[in-house]
């Protein structure tokens, strides 16, 4: 039977703050219709059979009507999840306007809430550090590089089309959507110290309930910046070569997702050595997969498709090698985006942070135990499997 329901918003000062109106290229939209937009893609990725969203705006009170055609248990889920999800942004506002004052705040930044995504029936949680700007000139949260990267390797372990994005449930834990190559710029000015934990740490809780299972991984742009890393001889070899080293761990990481995605009871554990052997001995099917997704960052660099695996495993990068490169990925300032690559061809590594589980950088000795405890050995792997 179908059910109507009501989520406050705000008055409609504040609930122009929290879907950041007007959208980056979307001047011509009225509040109403941003609204709508972000609603219907929520709707559309929760999975339901049938809806229809309506907002209302005046100066006190903002509101957005669902009607949905599900069973009446799904609508109050639904209402009850969306209602805090609003809630809670205005925790986030509060806390923007303390960094703002404390001025520490660019102008290059803005507010974004991951808008769109699907709050109530998600089955993973993308923990990441913060959105790029450019997904507000997309109005989709879920449209970057690196967004659909990790969706292509869910892809591959099983995730069926019309299920990724309830896989890809984004929470930034900083809602500040900047230039991808601020990450840096945002350390600085002590945006992961703490000032949006009382946003991010209620969100999550929200989102993931009292207890989940939880692994971490690389940060998804390192592949980009592994596979655009060597220049001078043989660096197509070499980029290979990085780039399979990076995505033997990913490719795993991903596998455990889509399983634990569909299986949440599963033991973790199991799941994970079930995923490391899944993907044991495929290098080449690998390697295929590490040339196409270069191929999406930085066409230009890849002169052929055709190098073999035998001789990209000739250019393995060693242990100390992969470490010196996390160490360059995270601590040089100079970073690029996957779409600044694309155009100049620079071997740099772009700042953005749609990272599967990152909420902080560890020292090295917190990466080796943590790869001692993914692998039970560190021989014969490259090391930064987890960061």
């Amino acid at each position: 039977m179908p059910s109507t329901f009501y989520i406050a918003l705000s008055d409609e000062a504040t609930t122009t703050r929290l879907f950041t109106f007007p959208n980056d290229g979307h001047a011509d939209q009225s509040l109403q219709e941003t609204i709508e937009h972000y609603m219907n893609d929520s709707m559309r990725r929760e999975g339901l059979a049938k809806w229809h969203i309506s907002a209302n705006i005046t100066a006190d009170r903002c509101t957005v009507a669902i009607r949905l055609d599900d069973q009446e248990d799904i609508a109050a889920r639904i209402a009850r999840r969306y209602q805090a999800f609003f809630a809670n942004g205005k925790k986030g506002l509060q806390a923007a306007d303390a960094l703002r004052a404390s001025g520490n705040w660019d102008q290059a930044w803005t507010f974004l809430l991951p808008l769109g995504v699907p709050l109530a029936f998600a089955r993973a949680i993308e923990i990441m550090d913060f959105p790029p700007r450019s997904l507000l000139t997309k109005q989709d949260y879920l449209d970057s590089r690196t967004t659909r990267r990790w969706r292509e390797v869910l892809a591959l372990n099983g995730v069926p089309d019309e299920e990724r994005a309830r896989y890809s449930c984004i929470l930034d834990i900083v809602p500040v959507a900047s230039p991808a190559r601020d990450g840096e710029k945002l350390r600085q000015a002590g945006i992961y110290d703490g000032p949006f934990d009382s946003y991010a740490i209620p969100l999550l809780e929200l989102l993931s309930g009292a207890t989940c299972n939880v692994i971490a991984a690389n940060h998804p742009s390192f592949f980009y910046y592994a596979v655009c890393s060597n220049t001078g001889p043989d660096a197509e070899k070499r980029n290979l070569a990085t780039g399979l080293a990076v995505k033997r761990p990913d490719i795993v990481v991903a596998a455990w997702h889509a399983e634990m995605g569909r299986n949440p009871g599963a033991d973790p554990s199991v799941a994970l050595k079930m995923s490391a052997q899944k993907w044991k001995d495929k290098d080449e099917e690998l390697l295929d997969l590490v040339k196409m997704q270069a191929g999406l960052a930085s066409a230009e660099l890849w002169a052929s498709t055709d190098v073999s695996l035998a001789a990209v495993m000739r250019f393995m990068p060693a242990a100390a090698e992969l470490e010196e490169l996390d160490r360059q990925f995270y601590y040089t300032g100079n970073v690029r985006s996957p779409e600044e690559q694309a155009v100049s061809g620079s071997p740099k590594a772009d700042g953005v942070s749609l990272s599967t589980m990152e909420l902080f950088v560890p020292t090295d000795q917190e990466l080796e135990e943590l790869e001692r405890q993914f692998y039970g050995s560190t021989s014969g792997h490259p090391t930064k499997a987890v960061d």
